[in-house]
């Protein structure tokens, strides 16, 4: 082992412990390491950071229950001169990319999308092709899997996928994207209003609004969380979207929600059909049953 490789594995030790001992980490980058010393693959050494984040030492466990280190990581590189834009010279894959790759074998938490977020800021780049397809594909792919395919449903992990495909799809359509959480964002958010969004930004063309195809929207305060028909599911702040919202609140079905506080939102899934989907709304006096569920999309 030469010794470049031994301040890899050591520089790449601190970072992994619980918490990282950042100045272990800032003295070794000061005896001489290149915070963007390529692996010998296609990683780079944030990207091997990232991957490795899926391990017990990054995730929810009982170790670890209060703090997630990944995004604070993440910032360390970007403010020591970490380049998400250098091309791995080996691969040809840019840094970024590889980054935003390996944040699918994550935790699939917040934290992991606060990571996209900083990541897509900095330069990273979604439609970067590794091995044939592009990082926007792979993170498309997992939607496909963790959503639809009979015995791999996980509404939680396939939740953060939608909500990180709507960020890159936000990012690429050069709208905000910073404001873009997983949908248990809005649990113990009280419901004031419910909405239909407008597939137009016109929100007097109602006509536009169709249970087939418009998203609702549950509005509590200034938050929105946005299900879309295949019960795809986001929150953003609710002054973005407000122009094309028409307020539902008093359908019959729905008033029950209103004054309600989510404290759990669970998938049923039974085939491909939508109409075999349905997201149940748990609230905080309802303990038993479920205060509302979309089944088939009805409303």
């Amino acid at each position: 082992m030469n010794d470049l490789e031994s301040m890899m594995l050591s520089f790449e030790a601190e970072a992994r412990k619980i918490p990282p001992d950042y100045q272990k980490m800032k003295s070794i980058l000061k005896s001489g390491l290149d915070i963007n010393e390529p692996e010998d693959d296609q990683d780079n050494m944030l990207s091997e950071i990232i991957i490795f984040s899926g391990n017990p030492y990054f995730g929810d466990t009982e170790i670890n229950k209060d703090r997630i280190f990944l995004y604070d990581i993440t910032c360390f590189f970007l403010d020591h001169g970490f380049d998400v834009q250098r091309i791995n010279p080996e691969s040809g894959v840019q840094y970024g990319s590889m980054c935003i790759e390996n944040l699918i074998y994550s935790t699939y938490n917040q934290d992991c999308l606060e990571c996209l977020k900083i990541l897509l800021q900095n330069g990273a780049d979604p439609l970067g092709t590794i091995d044939g397809c592009t990082v926007y594909e792979y993170w498309d792919d997992q939607i496909k899997e963790y959503m639809y395919v009979p015995g791999e449903i996980d509404f939680d992990w396939g939740n953060y996928f939608e909500a990180g495909i709507e960020i890159i799809n936000r990012w690429m359509e050069h709208r905000p994207y910073k404001n873009i959480f997983k949908y248990d964002y809005f649990y113990g958010r009280e419901i004031d209003s419910v909405f239909a969004m407008c597939n137009n930004r016109d929100s007097s063309l109602q006509n536009t609004v169709t249970p087939e195809k418009s998203p609702f929207v549950f509005a509590s305060g200034l938050w929105a969380l946005v299900v879309k028909h295949d019960l795809a599911m986001w929150v953003e702040p609710l002054a973005g979207i407000k122009e094309r919202l028409i307020d539902v609140s008093n359908t019959e079905k729905v008033k029950l929600l209103i004054g309600e506080k989510i404290r759990l939102i669970s998938l049923e899934y039974h085939g491909e059909s939508l109409n075999n989907r349905a997201a149940h709304f748990w609230s905080d006096t309802a303990s038993d049953e479920p205060i509302f569920s979309f089944k088939g999309w009805e409303i």
